[in-house]
C-alpha cells in the first residue's frame, strides 16, 4: 500500500516585512507618503511650526494644486483676500486667470476696450489686427482695389510662397525652384487618375513659373 507523504506548500509572501510607514507616527491631519518614509499634510492643510494646520481659504478662492490657495477667475490676490478685477465692456479673462484681453475687433486703451475701425473690403486677421481682402491693398487706413499688374504680382508671390513651403515640408531646402520636384512627386502618389494627375502637375507648373 502506497503511503502518501505530506506535501508542504510555502507561501513566500507570508514573511514579507511590514512596510516602513507602519512604524511612522504622523501628526494630526497628516498621512505617510507613498514610500512610507515621510509624513505629508492632508489636502486642505499645510505645514506650519511642524504641524499640519488647516488652510484658511478666503472668499472667492480655491485650494491650489501647488499648495495654499489661489483666487478664482476674475479675482486677484491682495494680502489674505481676493479682490474682484474690474472687467471692462467688450473684454474677457484669459484662460482661467485674472488677466483680461479685449474681444476681437477691439483694442486696449488704458482700462477700456475701444472698437477698432474696420475699413471697407477688409477683415480681422488676428485679434484686433486687420488686413485687406484678396484683390485689395492697404493704403493708410483704407483698402484700395489692385490694378491688373498688382493682382498678377500678388498671385505670383503667393505661388512662390506655396512652392517654398512644399519644398520645406518635403524635407528640401525651402528653395522655390526645387518645390516643383516635390509637388510633382506628390501628384504621382496622390492621384491614380491620369487626368487628375495631369491637372495637379499643371498646378505645380504654375507654381514653378512664379520662381522665375
Amino acid at each position: 500500500m502506497l503511503r502518501l507523504l505530506p506535501i508542504l506548500i510555502f507561501f513566500p509572501l507570508t514573511f514579507l516585512s511590514l512596510p516602513a510607514f507602519a512604524s511612522i507616527t504622523c501628526p494630526a491631519n497628516a498621512s505617510p507618503d507613498y514610500l512610507g518614509q515621510r509624513c505629508r499634510c492632508d489636502v486642505g492643510y499645510q505645514v506650519k511650526n511642524n504641524q499640519c494646520l488647516k488652510i484658511i481659504i478666503p472668499e472667492n478662492a480655491t485650494l491650489s494644486l501647488m499648495g495654499g490657495w489661489r483666487c478664482n477667475t476674475g479675482y486677484q490676490k491682495n494680502g489674505n483676500k481676493c479682490d474682484k478685477v474690474k472687467l471692462p465692456k467688450n473684454a474677457r479673462f484669459i484662460g482661467g486667470t485674472s488677466v483680461w484681453t479685449c474681444d476681437k475687433g477691439y483694442q486696449k486703451q488704458s482700462n477700456s476696450c475701444i472698437k477698432v475701425h474696420l475699413p471697407e473690403n477688409a477683415h480681422f486677421a488676428f485679434g484686433s489686427s486687420w488686413q485687406c481682402d484678396a484683390g485689395f491693398k492697404r493704403a493708410g487706413g483704407e483698402c484700395l482695389a489692385m490694378n491688373q499688374q498688382e493682382l498678377v504680382n500678388q498671385v505670383k508671390s503667393l505661388n512662390r510662397m506655396l512652392m517654398m513651403q512644399i519644398s520645406e515640408s518635403a524635407g528640401g531646402n525651402g528653395n522655390c525652384s526645387t518645390g516643383f520636384t516635390y509637388c510633382k512627386r506628390e501628384c504621382d502618389s496622390q492621384f491614380s487618375s491620369y487626368s487628375n494627375e495631369n491637372k495637379c502637375i499643371d498646378a505645380c507648373k504654375k507654381g514653378q513659373s512664379a520662381c522665375n
